[in-house]
């Protein structure tokens, strides 16, 4: 399953919690992992994230200043790797997209970033 909270609004846009949860008791989600997908409804880009990445950035060339982590409408999120520096992770990250069966290991049963 995987949720989607927005925690707070900004100037330009929102800064969200995204958390997928393996539920099955006792099948995991083994490598390649996880990865998460959606199409945007209007034009969105991602500013930023953490505890995972898009793998492609699309086309950011409208930006001069600041450059997007992923302009993409329909963006491919997945995990970091467990070696990942601090400054990257965020909360339940980098398990590098495996996730233990809910029964047998629930604190490795969910990712966020």
């Amino acid at each position: 399953m995987v949720t989607f909270d927005i925690h707070d609004w900004t100037d330009d846009g929102y800064l969200a919690k995204v958390t997928i949860q393996n539920f099955y008791q006792y099948r995991h989600v083994e490598k390649p992992g996880w990865k998460v997908g959606w199409i945007w409804a209007d034009h969105e880009i991602i500013w930023a994230i953490s505890g995972s990445l898009a793998t492609q950035q699309g086309n950011c060339s409208s930006f001069k200043n600041r450059i997007p982590h992923s302009c993409r409408p329909d963006p491919i999120i997945v995990d970091l790797m467990p070696n990942t520096r601090p400054d990257n992770r965020s909360a339940n990250c980098c398990q590098a997209g495996v996730l233990s069966g809910w029964a047998i290991d629930g604190l490795n049963s969910f990712s966020s970033f």
